[in-house]
């Protein structure tokens, strides 16, 4: 099957790979075209499939995830080491392609990485973290302030 990125980029994968884009298996088209994933994203995505083409059974995520856990505590070394080799920008859009793919462990590995790394931070600090350049509102300001309260109460 071909994958086409949003920068025309043609990935042409091995059916075997696609085993865990539970979108695409049950498609008869031979050309995705993937029109708001750039090439770099939907490597990153491919070498996922890949790392798992052996993979039948991936475990789930147990969850909740406990507070002092970190991300090598609770996946496979490989999927650890995957996930914190990549920027939170990377992984935001990383999340979008498994989602539009249908690859549920990938968006539960992208997800519980950064539920990790956001655990205990305040709302500046997150917004610092995935590198948010918007500016924000004062309504949202006061509402982020108000919120802060109420959790330390």
């Amino acid at each position: 099957m071909k994958f086409i990125s949003q920068d025309d980029i043609t990935f042409e994968i091995d059916n075997e790979v696609l085993r865990q884009c539970t979108k695409i298996c049950n498609t008869d088209s031979s050309i995705v075209k993937l029109t708001s994933t750039k090439s770099k994203i939907l490597q990153k995505v491919i070498q996922y499939c890949e790392m798992h083409l052996n993979d039948f059974d991936i475990p789930e995520i147990q969850k909740p995830i406990k507070y002092q856990h970190n991300i090598f505590d609770i996946v496979s070394f490989k999927d650890a080491q995957f996930i914190t080799n990549l920027e939170f920008e990377e992984i935001i859009q990383i999340i979008q392609a498994a989602k539009f793919l249908g690859i549920n462990t990938l968006i539960d590995l992208s997800c519980a990485y950064i539920a990790i790394k956001i655990r205990g931070k305040n709302s500046q600090q997150v917004k610092e973290m995935l590198k948010s350049n918007k500016p924000i509102t004062d309504e949202q300001e006061q509402m982020d302030r108000d919120m802060e309260i109420k959790v330390k109460k």
